[in-house]
């Protein structure tokens, strides 16, 4: 996943709450570059460097998107790191992975 493919959401995106029957998927709406919104599933979350992270998937296409998590509970905010740490936090992510 490239920084690129990242960079065609909106950088300032808010995580909604979605139910659904007795599993509670974790939903954020994405913007993408033309103004649509976008309903992804947040299907993992982490910690690393005293910062907490969300990985978002589009079930649409498959996409993958890696966001870091600024703000407490439901309401946090996604935003996308900058090029050095999306390198870092990338690289940890695939160590808890192996």
């Amino acid at each position: 996943m490239s920084q690129k493919e990242i960079a065609a959401a909106e950088m300032k995106m808010y995580m909604v709450k979605t139910a659904v029957g007795d599993h509670e998927p974790l939903m954020v709406d994405l913007e993408d570059e033309n103004g649509n919104a976008v309903q992804c599933e947040v299907v993992d979350g982490f910690a690393y460097k005293e910062n907490e992270y969300a990985i978002v998937e589009n079930h649409e296409n498959g996409s993958v998107y890696l966001f870091k998590v600024v703000g407490e509970g439901d309401m946090g905010e996604l935003v996308i790191p900058d090029d050095a740490e999306f390198d870092e936090v990338s690289e940890y992510y695939a160590s808890l992975e192996e």
